[in-house]
This record gives C-alpha cells, sequence and structure tokens, in this order.
C-alpha cells in the first residue's frame, strides 16, 4: 500500500475494555515512510457506537494525506 506515494502499513484493531458490560471497539492507524520519518496517524473513539463515522474519517485523512517537500 502506498499513500502520498510512499509505502505505507496499515492495521485495525479491536478494544476489549475490561469489563463485560462495556462493549469492544475499533481503532485504525497507519504508518507512513518518508525519507525523513515515519508517520503514524490513528482514528479511534472509545464510543462503540461510533464506528461508521471514525471509518469514514479515517479514510478521508488516508485519501488527502499530502506530503509538501
Amino acid at each position: 500500500m502506498t499513500i502520498a506515494g510512499h509505502p505505507a502499513a496499515e492495521m485495525g484493531y479491536t478494544v476489549s475494555p475490561p469489563t463485560a458490560h462495556d462493549e469492544s471497539f475499533r481503532r485504525r492507524m497507519f504508518a507512513v515512510v518518508t525519507p525523513d520519518a515515519t508517520i503514524m496517524v490513528g482514528v479511534g473513539g472509545d464510543n462503540p457506537g461510533a464506528d461508521e463515522r471514525t471509518r469514514a474519517l479515517y479514510d478521508r485523512v488516508k485519501s488527502s494525506l499530502r506530503f509538501a517537500s
């Protein structure tokens, strides 16, 4: 995968709260390797009902990322 023309890695994971009455929720991250640094971006929320909204935000950030040289 590439983002803004640079190699990138993506990961998603589920956070399971320590108590059974709390719902689990998703977190999403990607890392972009540039010549100067590795940039990590994470999007997530603690609200289990916000998974669709955070996924939309994550996709928007990932697709609009640009680097100035």
